[in-house]
């Protein structure tokens, strides 16, 4: 600790707009990040792109800026993440040595439920939308505008390409309470685990 919590957001366009890329690579747009102290206590940062531009650059400085002081970087299915990441060096080589040591402290959430929980209302599924659910009753997506990675990817895609007339604030705040979801689940997650783990000692 501290530990910061980490989602990213991606467009994989079939035809790229942006220099270095090749059709469908996947190109951070969004992150979210909760940074959880030894205390428990956690705080909330958030960036989303503007339409028009590479938003590469300037996502690369707020996580870098978000991760600073993280001992370590938790996400779930920490190889997206970690591609990403090393995908914004190629973009901000003079941001290279703060990006790969946020790509070596990720810590991957997914194998940890995978390998030591199952519910039956997991349905076979450990993706978070399924985990989450089940071992943090109340908790989920339901409520949500955007309430898939799919719809974000669309959305964000379009709002990219100035394809939506209007680039509204509540699209916005959709797309921002969508991440940021994922990252308040991980925490959820986390703490549900140190649940189950006190019990078991016990």
């Amino acid at each position: 600790f501290p530990a910061a919590f980490l989602d990213f957001e991606t467009v994989s366009m079939a035809i790229p707009i942006w220099n270095g890329c090749a059709p469908y690579t996947q190109v951070p747009v969004q992150f979210s990040s909760h940074m959880m102290g030894v205390d428990g206590q956690v705080e909330h940062s958030e960036w989303l792109a503007d339409s028009g531009g590479d938003p590469r650059p300037r996502l690369a400085q707020a996580l870098v800026s978000a991760c600073a002081g993280a001992a370590s970087v938790v996400a779930y299915n920490a190889g997206f993440e970690k591609a990403c990441i090393m995908g914004l060096v190629e973009v901000c080589p003079e941001l290279e040595e703060e990006l790969v040591t946020i790509a070596e402290k990720l810590v991957d959430l997914l194998p940890i439920v995978r390998n030591n929980v199952y519910h039956p209302q997991f349905y076979g599924s450990f993706s978070i939308k399924s985990v989450l659910p089940a071992l943090v009753p109340g908790a989920g997506y339901g409520e949500l505008e955007v309430a898939s990675g799919d719809v974000a990817a669309l959305k964000l895609e379009k709002m990219m390409l100035g394809g939506l007339k209007e680039d509204s604030d509540e699209l916005r705040e959709a797309l921002l309470r969508y991440c940021e979801m994922d990252t308040y689940a991980m925490v959820e997650l986390y703490r549900k685990l140190l649940e189950i783990a006190d019990q078991d000692a016990a």
